[in-house]
């Protein structure tokens, strides 16, 4: 089994913690060429799970805690946005000091649709793919396939 989870399969074209200038085109070639990768890793009847986020994404500024550096307090935010516009999905751990300044880094994807990864799936050779329906996941849309 290859487990690919948290969304991190949409890095494979660049972008985790640097802003990166999304090229669709490329994107789609480096996710089907991860996806070969995992697939010649596999036994034959052996399985890829893997996640990514859904088509319907709203965009999110959630607060998951409060945290202390070197004596400063600060707040802790996740981000998500897709800028249709500019055709990428932005994401980042955000922090907030008491005077309300935000940095954070940035990670930059181009936007993978569910239908595009299931079609890459099977342009990769995989026989059965499924997506699962887990009532403990809110964030992604999971896919199970097999070799």
């Amino acid at each position: 089994m290859v487990f690919c989870r948290g969304n991190s399969f949409i890095y494979a074209a660049g972008g985790w913690n640097k802003y990166n200038k999304v090229d669709y085109n490329r994107s789609l070639k480096l996710y089907e060429k991860t996806l070969r990768i995992f697939y010649d890793l596999l036994k034959v009847g052996g399985y890829l799970y893997i996640d990514k986020f859904k088509d319907n994404e709203a965009p999110e500024k959630l607060l998951v805690g409060k945290i202390i550096i070197s004596g400063k307090s600060y707040d802790l935010f996740f981000y998500t946005e897709i800028k249709k516009s500019e055709k990428h999905r932005m994401a980042s751990m955000l922090l907030r000091d008491e005077e309300g300044n935000e940095k954070g880094l940035p990670n930059v994807t181009s936007i993978l649709k569910l239908h595009e990864l299931i079609l890459m799936l099977k342009k990769t050779g995989f026989r059965e793919v499924k997506k699962l329906n887990l009532r403990t996941e809110k964030h992604f849309d999971v896919i199970l396939a097999k070799k």
